[in-house]
């Protein structure tokens, strides 16, 4: 039977919880608890299930995973699943098959997404006390603008489509300097990787296939 891999949406997370509350029994190892789960909640309820990934063999869950940062995967397997290799090379080639251009859609932001862009800018940066309507009109005044004519906004969207990091990039022509300004990532999909991903898209650089040496036997 076939493994598959998926991104739970918020309301699946309570039976992820159920299934890894059934796993913690005597005797197994130490794994993925659902306190793991509660403690990253605070980045709230959608930036938790976007860290999350389930593994199953048809309808069963296998194995859970929580992405608590970067580098360092939390993963949780059910009881009958344990030392099952064939399963842990399927999770490392999933977890291995997330580029960061797969994590991270970069898109050029014109005014029909600068809403999209604005509700990003002000939760980056905590700008409660600016409504983002204000913020809407400052950034068609900002685009207008005769420095803007080499600049470009870009906007972040994560795997699920959702908005997460927006950056405008200001040029001061071909081999000058530029400058980014602003760059903020919405706090509740911080800590993996994408204001480092904007970043380098703003700049110009693109990922390149992988290049394998040959190497010979002897």
């Amino acid at each position: 039977m076939s493994t598959t891999m998926s991104v739970p949406h918020v309301a699946d997370l309570g039976p992820v919880l159920d299934t890894l509350a059934a796993w913690q029994t005597e005797g197994t190892p130490v794994q993925l608890h659902p306190g793991d789960l509660g403690w990253y909640w605070r980045h709230g309820a959608e930036a938790t299930a976007a860290a999350t990934r389930v593994w199953r063999r048809g309808s069963e869950v296998a194995a859970v995973g929580l992405l608590d940062g970067p580098d360092l995967l939390r993963l949780a397997l059910a009881p009958h699943a344990q030392g099952d290799e064939a399963l842990a090379h399927r999770v490392v080639g999933d977890l291995g098959d997330q580029t960061d251009e797969a994590v991270l859609r970069v898109e050029e932001v014109g005014p029909g997404q600068a809403r999209a862009w604005c509700r990003v800018h002000r939760a980056a940066f905590g700008a409660t006390g600016v409504s983002e309507d204000d913020l809407l009109q400052r950034w068609h005044r900002t685009t207008a603008g005769m420095p803007f004519a080499q600049a470009r906004c870009l906007l972040g969207r994560d795997g699920r489509g959702d908005p997460v990091a927006g950056v405008i990039v200001w040029s001061a022509g071909p081999g000058r300097y530029g400058v980014l300004e602003p760059m903020g990532v919405h706090p509740e999909h911080r800590g993996r990787g994408h204001g480092v991903v904007a970043t380098y898209t703003a700049a110009g650089f693109r990922r390149l296939p992988d290049r394998r040496d040959r190497r010979r036997a002897g």
